[in-house]
């Protein structure tokens, strides 16, 4: 092999030289000595590939920034081998490069050199040899110019060949020493500066060794992982101990950087796609698939893995198995619990299902937990990819709760089940609300400061902190409100609405004391004010909205407008329009001005601090405007001012006008009996704890802790006792009025 020189060097004959070189670096004039750090050198540990020319090894120095102004390289492959004198063959190195004068510069010296010097002189010009295992470069710096340590300093290319023979014997495998601090011929140093080196080594990479795992296991139709993590590779981890030096070197130089796969016994490995019929063949980790395969026919399916390694080395083929067991047919599809409504029957049930065994033939039969098991209404066989499909019907004749089972089976008694429960219910009520009707918050458009009819912006004016007085339940301000309009609007929303319910579908009573059964009639609301939005209601259920006309102080006639200032009892009764089993009912109050604070003795009194809750509580739309759960906001017009203010003093309640915090009885209403006489000595007692605290608030109004804005004076109106002027004047009439009150119980 020959190479051509280098400008400046000449061509000679490599000639036998001695184990110890004599000394042969360039050795410059010093320039002035300087204090400089010690450049480090650490060579590294390389792997290379087997029997392979032109392998390059990169060697780095660093320092503290300090500058140097030449380098002697030398570089050893273990003693330097039998053509040196020395006792261990290797890999050889074919050149060695300190400049390369590129363009940006990539090495130290780069334009910074007076020129290089072959240490052991030129290439060889005839085979066998393609050099050998010392190699040796000097170069200075021109005067005055130093170069920093820091960088790429030098790139030597080995081969893995032995030069001696003809042709070059390829080395496949072995580690070597590769020496830079002491040669043949010295260390590797800067000329004045010595280098603080840590010598490398050199590995020739071996082919490593694939492992796909003892054996797996898939049901028909199935999928398996499979596990190739245990191939390796020599080289991944291993101790080498230098037999020029004895040191003992730990080494981690090579991994498996590719697994290749033959699934699907094509021959041909690490296919993806289409191609794969078993799955993709890359990765430690893919997935058979055994699709298609059949357990007698099929059983068992050879697989092969092949390894790669960082040196681009490949393991040979190492083959396994695949076992494929016989199984049921497979459902699809399954039925999750359910539930219906009784109105919406007949219902229809489908699954699908695949069979791996595809020669079967298959029969399915279905429990509905009302009789016994049928077969199906129809059964498709699956057809190459395409499913099989089973569909069932049935109706129920009853409401209730049933466990139903779907059989299927194959022609050799395999069988799969699905097992769920679909429950029956007839008509249910999901929602009660009570709404601000004709308010700000419905408002439409043409209808900016409340829409009156039944429509979907009746939902925007829905109390949302009001709940429904259920059965048993003793009432609390949540369950009454404080609209000056009354209870003009109720919204009940029905899950499985069998009709469109009319104002006969719904029993209405209104009061305000415990004994519900024996409540007048309220008004009933014209059938046209009874609409249904389908699906509009809580969960997707028919929401039916109910309206009066607002209540109106000036209108003499209770019988047409809304509720006010009581208890409306709301009966959704059973019928073919609402589709319910039994009745439900649920009540709401309304105490027009109250504000849910300074009530006593169990009523909802409308007083002096209802006026002062407006007082300490102003809003306007205009900054910020009261929200929809406002609690003072009476007219629900979004301002908190006179208005309201007003509304408290024209509506004041004293104990025996207010809202009773009632407690309603657990069950709806019977037509059975009247109720028990009340307790009246226990209703007098409230009357009379609820008149003094009632006499306490008109104190503090004349102290002036509350504004005397509002005409509160129920107790004032008494007859004082004979000889005593008015309570305004000084004169406490407190147990007259008290007395007086309770006289008429």
């Amino acid at each position: 092999m020959k190479r051509t020189p280098r400008p400046g060097q000449r061509r000679q004959s490599l000639k036998p030289r001695p184990h110890r070189l004599s000394p042969c670096r360039l050795r410059p004039e010093p320039l002035e000595p300087r204090l400089v750090l010690t450049p480090v050198i650490d060579v590294g540990d390389h792997l290379l590939r087997p029997g392979t020319l032109g392998q390059e090894i990169d060697v780095y120095v660093q320092s503290a920034n300090e500058g140097v102004i030449g380098v002697n390289f030398n570089a050893q492959v273990a003693d330097g081998g039998v053509e040196l004198g020395g006792a261990y063959d290797g890999p050889e190195i074919q050149d060695l490069v300190i400049f390369n004068e590129s363009d940006p510069p990539e090495y130290l010296f780069d334009g910074k050199n007076t020129g290089t010097f072959d240490l052991d002189g030129p290439w060889p010009e005839s085979p066998p040899f393609l050099a050998n295992q010392w190699e040796g470069r000097a170069t200075t710096t021109p005067e005055g110019v130093t170069v920093v340590a820091n960088g790429l300093l030098a790139t030597m290319t080995v081969a893995t060949l032995d030069s001696a023979t003809d042709p070059h014997t390829p080395y496949n495998s072995g580690t070597w020493d590769l020496f830079l601090s002491d040669t043949l011929n010295g260390p590797t140093d800067f000329t004045g500066v010595p280098a603080d080196v840590t010598d490398g080594t050199i590995t020739v990479s071996t082919h490593p060794t694939a492992d796909p795992g003892p054996g797996y296991s898939v049901p028909e139709g199935g999928s398996v992982g499979l596990d190739g993590s245990g191939s390796s590779d020599p080289e991944e981890s291993f101790t080498w101990v230098s037999p020029v030096t004895a040191i003992e070197h730990h080494l981690a130089l090579d991994s498996i950087v590719e697994y290749q796969w033959d699934l699907d016994g094509d021959g041909v490995f690490g296919e993806t796609g289409g191609a794969a019929e078993r799955g993709d063949e890359l990765g430690a980790h893919p997935t058979f698939s055994a699709a298609g395969l059949d357990g007698e026919d099929d059983s068992p399916w050879p697989i092969s893995l092949k390894v790669k390694d960082t040196t681009d080395l490949w393991s040979d083929p190492v083959a396994t198995h695949v076992v494929i067991t016989n199984v049921a047919p497979e459902l699809l599809t399954d039925q999750p619990d359910m539930e219906i409504q009784l109105d919406d029957q007949p219902i229809s049930l489908s699954w699908q299902f695949t069979d791996a065994g595809t020669p079967d033939t298959h029969t399915a039969t279905i429990d509905w937990g009302d009789g016994p098991a049928v077969p199906v209404d129809s059964l498709i066989e699956p057809v190459g990819g395409t499913p099989g499909e089973i569909v069932a019907g049935h109706t129920y004749a009853a409401a209730g709760e049933y466990a139903v089972t779907m059989t299927l089976r194959d022609d050799d008694l395999g069988e799969v089940t699905d097992e769920f429960t679909i429950r029956v219910i007839g008509a249910e009520v999901v929602g009660r609300h009570v709404l601000y009707n004709d308010s700000k918050w419905d408002e439409s458009p043409g209808n900016p400061g409340g829409d009156p009819a039944a429509n979907a912006y009746d939902d925007n004016a829905i109390a949302p902190d009001k709940t429904p007085l259920l059965p048993g339940e003793r009432a609390t301000f949540q369950n009454y409100t404080s609209y000056t309009k009354g209870l003009n609007g109720i919204i009940v929303d029905i899950a499985g609405l069998a009709g469109t319910p009319t104002a006969d579908d719904f029993l209405f009573r209104t009061g305000n004391d415990e004994d519900p059964d024996a409540w007048p009639l309220a008004p009933k609301p014209p059938n046209e004010n009874v609409t249904v939005r389908p699906g509009e209601g809580a969960g997707g259920s028919d929401r039916v909205t109910i309206l009066w006309p607002s209540y109106d102080a000036a209108n003499p006639d209770p019988t047409t407008q809304a509720v006010a200032k009581q208890w409306l009892q709301v009966t959704v009764l059973p019928t073919p329009n609402t589709g319910l089993s039994e009745h439900d009912l649920f009540y709401f109050g309304n105490a027009l001005g109250e504000s849910g604070t300074g009530n006593f003795g169990g009523v909802a009194l409308v007083n002096a601090v209802d006026s002062g809750a407006v007082r300490d509580n102003p809003h306007n739309p205009y900054v910020i405007p009261a929200p929809l759960d406002d609690f003072v906001d009476y007219n629900r017009d979004q301002w908190v001012n006179a208005v309201d203010f007003g509304f408290v003093r024209d509506n004041a309640t004293n104990p025996s006008t207010a809202l009773q915090l009632i407690t309603v009885p657990a069950a709806g209403p019977s037509p059975g009996p009247e109720a028990a006489p009340a307790d009246r000595g226990t209703e007098r007692a409230v009357l009379h704890d609820a008149a003094l605290g009632e006499l306490d608030a008109q104190r503090r109004v004349l102290a002036g802790a509350e504004p005397c804005l509002a005409e509160l004076s129920w107790l004032d109106s008494s007859d004082a006792p004979a000889g005593q002027d008015r309570f305004w004047r000084g004169v406490d009439p407190a147990q007259a009025a008290v007395e007086k009150l309770l006289a008429t119980l």
